[in-house]
């Protein structure tokens, strides 16, 4: 990790990054079930100008490598994620998981016709952007030299959570308006949550 970046810098290397996630996704359904798959994803991303990080051993561009998927010494997820919780921002991750399952269980209860159900699917990538990055900034704990990342994963956080409450509170088209209600529900929800992240931004 590069801690001379500025914030400028990093907020750069983490829209990339997002676009990184998604030029992954888009490339998953064509090489799913392949031998070595990872492999020739990566291989394809590797190759874009366009997603290449300044360092190629810098965070996060680790994770799109093959081996960034497997166990480590035969450690699960879950006590990956149980390692964390005394590292800041553990209960905002909690928090935000338990919305996006909440999210997730409405929306698949509900959702019905092909707008109700793209809109779901947007809300909960949403939702999975924001969490990756809680999940980024818990998992770099109390590194001093990693203050300025930390400040922009959590700007970035704090940036998807207004673009969020807004899709919520907006005007919505016929088929979504019985569903308005539960929309200000989850916005007013997203209030608590913001609240928790301008914490870390306040302490920084």
């Amino acid at each position: 990790m590069p801690p001379e970046w500025n914030e400028y810098e990093w907020e750069r290397e983490i829209r990339r990054d997002e676009l990184r996630i998604s030029r992954y996704f888009q490339a998953l359904p064509r090489y799913l079930d392949l031998p070595g798959e990872d492999e020739i994803i990566y291989s394809k991303l590797a190759a874009q100008a366009e997603l290449a990080p300044v360092h190629e051993n810098s965070y996060p561009w680790q994770f799109l490598k093959p081996e960034a998927d497997e166990e480590e010494d035969g450690i699960s997820e879950e006590e990956v994620v149980s390692s964390l919780r005394l590292n800041p921002g553990f209960d905002l991750f909690l928090m935000l998981e338990a919305a996006v399952r909440e999210w997730n269980a409405f929306a698949g209860f509900n959702f019905e016709s092909r707008e109700q159900i793209h809109f779901g699917l947007y809300v909960a990538g949403c939702y999975g952007k924001m969490l990756s990055r809680v999940y980024n900034f818990v998992e770099i704990g109390n590194d001093p030299g990693a203050h300025t990342l930390k400040l922009s994963l959590m700007k970035r956080v704090l940036a998807e959570l207004n673009i969020l409450a807004g899709i919520f509170t907006e005007s919505h088209s016929p088929v979504m308006k019985e569903f308005e209600p539960d929309f200000i529900r989850f916005a007013e929800n997203l209030k608590i949550i913001r609240e928790r992240a301008l914490k870390f931004i306040f302490e920084a």
